[in-house]
């Protein structure tokens, strides 16, 4: 297998899967001839299209069995055609393949999502049992249901091996997985979220997985019993049995459209305290698939809905904007053209500071001095208490966590990252982090459930976006960062990334001739564009809670957007952020 993969931060805008900043408005997927998974078939030619539309009114075609006297080609075709059909355990795909690979292929194993139209099926001359089949990878899901866009096309080649059974052709060594051209994909697979719990089991950690639609439910429990992703895995905890996993649960809709679901009996037999927070997992993971209706959970027959945790939360990032002004941070909301600028952070008021950063759960506030390499630390509503941390060196913007630690770096090509503690230097930490060796760290940006940390790092003057994870223990200090999973963007360079809501991220960057883009990133992995931020435009923020982004310049020219266009206001202010 072959994989040409450039620079992470090129691609395209997928077609939107939701309006941004827009409620209720639904976004339009296009869906044409190559939305198909018919492939033509003839022994005429010597490469044949793999995934080809032959019926543009039919979203895809349902698998057929082998035809008889069909040669390799053709059977390596209708095998991966067959992948569009779940059913009785993919029984038609299998029944391309020999007795022993049958049983062998492991269909849930990962999904390679290629370009329509790109693929190929090519007999190897010398041996007619051998057939190369060749397609334009665009992103994997792994058996775990955890999708890895690739930054640009990757061409990949398959050798397939192929023997005769009672004088038909049948696949004895198959391509592991199934392949599915992107527009079938998006139509047969729906992202979801399992959800983990952080250390001090305060916090609900969603971790976004992809399933075949048709079982999604069952995907998604099966994969909360199972292993988070693997950024995910040393930084959550789960109280979920692992017999989730292994045993399917029995799910049904009653005609009233409530989803029951009973999972095994060993839910119901974990103790009381565990089995809350259990329940609390299970509810929230099912509750994020497709679903219309109510949801109720029972095991060994006994109804366990009740059980839920409402004390167990979903943080989500906040509504509230603030900027820096010449002096001191201040509110963005509006308010009549001439009134005053509302001042936030008295401890703050006669600063000069940029890139505030503020907490509402832990009550705290950061930003960086004037000199930008002093970090200001100090309660978000008191008029004194303010910490001063001299770096030495220009750092990233600081991030307050609602932990109430403050976090940032040093632009100095440290690996590490430095966390400051509200309650002196004796409890700083430097946390060291060996894969940002010979990078430079320029951004970063907390959840709010105080888990999963956006990186921003530039390295020989290409910029890039990985998601990793803080391992913590349960009092909250940071121990160290995951492994990084990359993230790729349709933008040339990324200036700015920061969580817009708990699964997707807003961000800032350029394309071709230095043109600002704005979007909204899902990390299921689709892309929705924002206006155009303004030229010169340096920082941008969003909030799904809000409804609302704001975008600023290093004069303080403030602009807010809808989701429509940006509009310009008679306040200045740098640096926005929502708390």
């Amino acid at each position: 297998m072959t994989d040409r993969t450039p620079s992470r931060t090129s691609g395209t805008v997928r077609p939107a899967r939701r309006r941004i900043l827009q409620a209720g408005a639904a976004a339009a997927v296009a869906l044409g001839a190559s939305a198909c998974a018919r492939i033509p078939v003839s022994s005429d030619i010597s490469a044949t299209p793999v995934g080809q539309a032959q019926d543009g009114s039919a979203p895809y075609v349902q698998p057929r069995p082998p035809s008889p006297g069909a040669d390799p080609s053709q059977i390596v075709e209708g095998f991966v055609r067959a992948g569009v059909g779940a059913d009785d355990d993919y029984a038609i795909a299998r029944s391309y393949l020999t007795a022993q690979a049958r049983e062998a292929w492991d269909p849930r194993s990962g999904v390679t999502v290629y370009a329509a139209d790109t693929g190929t099926a090519t007999p190897n001359p010398g041996a007619p049992g051998e057939i190369t089949m060749r397609v334009m990878a665009l992103a994997q899901v792994d058996a775990l249901g955890v999708r890895t866009a690739l930054s640009s096309p990757s061409q990949r080649e398959i050798d397939i091996a192929l023997e005769q059974v009672d004088g038909q052709w049948r696949i004895s060594r198959p391509p592991a997985g199934v392949f599915l051209s992107e527009p079938v994909f998006e139509i047969l697979f729906a992202p979801g979220r399992v959800y983990h719990l952080d250390p001090a089991l305060q916090r609900l950690v969603p971790d976004v997985r992809w399933a075949a639609a048709q079982e999604q439910t069952q995907a998604l429990l099966r994969h909360l019993g199972g292993r988070p992703a693997p950024f995910l895995a040393d930084a959550v905890r789960s109280a979920v049995p692992a017999q989730l996993a292994t045993e399917d649960s029995a799910i049904r809709t009653t005609g009233s459209g409530e989803l029951r679901v009973s999972v095994p009996a060993a839910v119901r037999a974990l103790p009381s305290e565990r089995r809350r927070l259990a329940v609390t997992q299970i509810l929230a993971t099912v509750r994020s698939g497709q679903l219309l209706g109510e949801v109720r959970i029972s095991s060994d027959g006994v109804d366990l809905t009740h059980e839920e945790d409402t004390s167990l939360h979903r943080p989500l990032p906040g509504h509230r904007a603030l900027g820096a002004a010449e002096q001191g941070i201040v509110a963005l909301a509006e308010g009549a053209p001439d009134a005053a600028p509302v001042r936030l952070v008295p401890a703050l008021a006669d600063r000069a500071v940029s890139d505030p950063s503020a907490s509402a759960a832990a009550g705290r506030a950061a930003a960086l001095g004037s000199d930008a390499s002093t970090v200001l630390l100090c309660p978000l509503e008191e008029a004194d208490g303010v910490r001063e941390v001299a770096l030495g060196a220009p750092a990233a913007p600081p991030r307050c966590d609602d932990t109430g630690r403050t976090w940032t770096a040093r632009h100095d090509g440290a690996p590490s990252l430095l966390v400051l503690s509200p309650h002196g230097p004796e409890q700083d930490q430097e946390v060291e982090v060996p894969w940002l060796a010979g990078r430079e760290v320029m951004g970063l940006d907390l959840s709010a459930d105080a888990t999963r940390l956006l990186v921003i790092s530039s390295r020989e003057g290409v910029t890039e976006l990985d998601l990793c994870a803080v391992v913590r223990d349960e009092d909250g200090a940071p121990r160290a960062v995951t492994e990084p999973m990359p993230v790729a963007l349709p933008v040339d360079s990324i200036i700015q990334a920061t969580w817009y809501d708990e699964a997707s991220i807003a961000v800032l960057g350029t394309v071709e001739d230095a043109q600002g883009r704005a979007l909204v990133h899902d990390l299921a992995g689709t892309d929705d564009p924002m206006p155009d931020p303004p030229t010169g435009t340096t920082r941008l923020v969003g909030s799904a809670l809000s409804g609302v982004a704001y975008c600023s310049d290093e004069s303080g020219a403030l602009h807010r957007s809808d989701g429509t266009a940006w509009t310009r206001l008679a306040l200045s202010a740098r640096g926005p952020s929502f708390y």
